[in-house]
């Protein structure tokens, strides 16, 4: 599927766009919904093991035994989406600790937002619409201060001519892009637009 996109020979950001696309309806029409899966398999378990504890049918345990490896899987996708959600690089595998990532997680999430901020007269204010609006006008007081003129000392640097500018930072060839991206971590978490980091 994903070499499809990039066989095509269409520009990257499109290509990536579609591509997340197609991935978001894979994962809701194949892969589902991890945690109801594996509330629905363990519901399912229990009572073919009830069924089991009062008639001992060969097909009832092989459907038993059918679930329990279903439950297992997918107690195994779970730990590896908390694991990506997570962004820890130092679990092994198989440990089970769905738990510890879990934390880790949501810890993330409490340090990544603001809840309040100090206004000009040293009040704290924790209202998320006011806090909303002290932000947008730091920023706009920020962007729109006069000039503070600029200071340009021209006799400690040399000018750069154009055409030796590009030489200095040529792009980066594709062997240096590869390199960087087969290094970064295959299961951390996606970034904003959905794809890994």
């Amino acid at each position: 599927m994903i070499n499809a996109y990039w066989k095509n020979g269409t520009d990257f950001i499109p290509s990536l766009l579609e591509l997340q696309h197609t991935l978001r309806k894979w994962n809701k029409e194949v892969f589902g919904d991890i945690l109801k899966r594996k509330v629905a398999l363990s519901i399912k378990l229990k009572d073919l093991e009830k069924q089991n504890d009062q008639a001992n049918n060969p097909s009832l345990i092989q459907e038993e035994n059918k679930t329990r490896e279903d439950l297992e899987r997918t107690l195994w996708e779970e730990e590896v989406l908390w694991v990506q959600k997570s962004r820890a690089n130092f679990i092994t595998s198989g440990d089970c600790n769905t738990h510890f990532f879990h934390v880790a997680t949501l810890a993330r999430r409490r340090q990544n937002k603001i809840l309040r901020l100090q206004d000009d007269e040293g009040r704290w204010i924790e209202d998320p619409d006011i806090l909303r609006n002290m932000a947008k006008d730091f920023y706009c007081k920020l962007f729109m201060e006069e000039e503070l003129g600029q200071i340009l000392i021209p006799a400690f640097f040399a000018t750069i001519e154009s055409d030796r500018l590009k030489d200095m930072a040529p792009t980066p060839p594709i062997v240096e892009w590869r390199h960087i991206l087969w290094s970064m971590g295959g299961l951390k978490a996606p970034g904003k637009n959905g794809f890994h980091a």
